[in-house]
């Protein structure tokens, strides 16, 4: 690999880890009142304000603090698959597409539906 090979890979990688600290900052810092949601201003989490409460929403609707969800996104030859995971009920939920932005856009769907189906693990497993 050559230098400027090199220092494409390595600044790339920087600035998204830069991006990616940016978001963690202003979701701690925002979180200052408890109980106090406040929505993430990533673009990529724009248009799915479901999924970001369940990874930014730090507090329960009584004011306790909770763990908050994690987001999982694979990507195969033809197909991508994303999965939230809920540490404190022990629950995700998967959905796939064609694409990474269509099986966000399910997986908002699911998440904001009337009877999301999350699938139980762990020991409040059912």
């Amino acid at each position: 690999m050559s230098k400027s090979d090199y220092d494409k890979v390595t600044n790339s990688t920087y600035s998204h880890y830069e991006e990616i600290s940016r978001m963690k900052r202003f979701n701690q810092d925002a979180q200052k009142a408890k109980g106090k949601w406040v929505p993430s201003t990533d673009v990529f989490l724009s248009k799915l304000t479901a999924v970001d409460q369940l990874l930014t929403d730090a507090w329960w609707d009584d004011g306790k603090p909770r763990d908050v969800c994690s987001l999982t996104i694979r990507v195969g030859k033809e197909s991508a698959s994303v999965s939230v995971n809920d540490p404190e009920n022990e629950a995700s939920i998967t959905t796939n597409g064609q694409t990474v932005k269509e099986a966000l856009e399910r997986l908002e769907a699911y998440v904001s539906g009337p009877n999301p189906s999350w699938r139980q693990w762990g020991k409040k497993k059912r």
